[in-house]
């Protein structure tokens, strides 16, 4: 049997700004291999990256 558990607002909370550490750590480390992408989403991310660098 499984224990009673439920997902609190302070996890969701803490999830949220680790997935956000991680997606925005992701676009630097791609940001550093190249400016810009032939994928047209991927390229306006890294240009949007680039302006608010600036």
């Amino acid at each position: 049997m499984l224990p009673d558990t439920h997902i609190t607002r302070e996890m969701r909370a803490d999830l949220l700004a680790n997935l956000t550490a991680e997606w925005e750590a992701s676009l630097e480390a791609r940001l550093a291999m190249s400016a810009t992408s032939p994928v047209a989403v991927l390229d306006g991310l890294l240009r949007e990256r680039l302006r608010a660098r600036s």
